[in-house]
């Protein structure tokens, strides 16, 4: 579960642009590919843009009414334990708005979905079974991104982010 909480952290951070700032130090294969440059899609249309009716942008209060209340709380953001198998962290702007939504899976991964639902596309797997892409819209705004770490207990983390203005 700590590793499991990190790697959501490093997600989020990520967004945050700490890592170029030198704050966050890449030490994984995975967290390399997460923090590589999104690939502008302006023309498509974003196939993945909330997660169980929560979006970006969204007052705290409506996404209490979505999920409920979360497992841990704070003025930053929200964690929620939706299932053994499934959790969101979200985060917070200033004015108390989504700013970043980042859904994990682990264990059985039927319940996940596709990169194809998620970044619009195939992603294939490299040797070690890693799965990454980030594909940024700025016509909406925001970036996605799918992961999959490697191993037999991999995981899913599928995240969006408020692009900054």
């Amino acid at each position: 579960m700590g590793s499991f909480l990190a790697l959501a952290c490093l997600v989020i951070l990520s967004g945050l642009g700490l890592a170029a700032s030198g704050v966050v130090k890449l030490t994984s294969k995975v967290s390399a590919s997460i923090l590589a440059t999104p690939t502008p899609d302006s023309a498509g249309e974003a196939p993945f843009k909330a997660y169980r009716g929560v979006a970006l942008r969204m007052p705290v209060a409506q996404v209490t009414e979505k999920l409920g209340a979360p497992t841990q709380r704070s003025k930053a953001g929200d964690y929620y334990a939706i299932s053994s198998t499934e959790s969101v962290q979200i985060t917070y702007d200033a004015d108390q708005t989504v700013k970043s939504v980042s859904i994990n899976f682990t264990g059985d991964l039927k319940t996940a979905p596709t990169p194809k639902e998620v970044v619009g596309t195939d992603i294939k797997k490299d040797a070690d079974g890693i799965m990454n892409k980030m594909v940024s819209f700025p016509k909406d705004g925001f970036w996605v991104s799918y992961t999959r770490t490697a191993g037999k207990e991999a995981t899913i983390i599928i995240s969006l982010q408020k692009l900054a203005q």
